[in-house]
């Protein structure tokens, strides 16, 4: 003769098991209302859920608020009053409070207090943005440091690079050039694509010199430049 026990669980889903995609799909979607039922309880704002997903090492602070789209994976960590998403991605990310975040991919970074980012913005790898930052749209950091109140404006890439508290705007060059060609043709200012630094004659010591296209606006012409190249050489 064999025993039989009988064991009484206190939620029936426990003994569901999945014998292919599907019901792996029904066990899945289960884990996952379970896991947003719990931040709810916790204070945490998810108006929507079509699409959040929040895995079990996540911390999340009261009154932050979860928008469709937002995946949380890893050991995330983030503070009070943000706002999270829509269609944004945090691996092993540490977020302070009041941070906004609009269509961003976080790998590994840290963004600290009152920082609004996005949308489409990537961070990478250490990555350390600090408090009351702005990144625009379009924005890549990789390893490196944005110091606080700094504005990073739209389709740039900051790398292996520290940038100073409140001293610096990153603004794309092209914007520039753009309202130059737009400029009045009266205009004969010429349009500086790269200064260097090259001796004009022993005796005269260092000139600066512009290249670039409206070059030929500028008073001193090729011929002049290429004379005083080789008195510096001694030809």
């Amino acid at each position: 003769r064999q025993h039989v026990g009988v064991f009484t669980a206190a939620d029936p889903d426990i003994a569901l098991k999945a014998d292919d995609r599907v019901q792996l799909l029904h066990l899945n979607n289960l884990a996952r209302q379970r896991m947003l039922m719990h931040w709810l309880l916790e204070g945490v704002d998810i108006p929507c859920a079509d699409g959040v997903f929040i895995g079990p090492d996540v911390t999340i602070g009261a009154d932050t608020r979860i928008l469709p789209g937002t995946i949380l994976r890893g050991k995330t960590i983030i503070g009070k009053n943000c706002i999270i998403g829509p269609n944004t991605q945090l691996i092993d990310t540490l977020a302070g409070d009041n941070v906004k975040l609009d269509n961003v991919l976080s790998e590994q970074a840290e963004i600290q207090e009152g920082a609004d980012i996005g949308p489409f913005v990537h961070l990478r790898p250490n990555a350390k943005i600090g408090p009351h930052t702005h990144l625009g749209n379009f924005v890549e950091v990789k390893n490196a440091r944005i110091g606080e109140g700094t504005k990073v404006s739209h389709l740039t890439y900051v790398g292996d690079a520290d940038v100073a508290k409140r001293e610096f705007r990153l603004r794309l060059r092209h914007r520039e050039l753009h309202r130059e060609r737009k400029a009045p043709h009266r205009d004969r200012r010429p349009r500086l694509h790269r200064l260097q630094l090259q001796p004009r004659c022993p005796r005269q010591g260092w000139r600066l010199w512009i290249y670039g296209r409206g070059l030929h606006h500028h008073r001193r012409c090729a011929r002049e430049r290429t004379r005083h190249r080789a008195c510096a050489s001694g030809e």
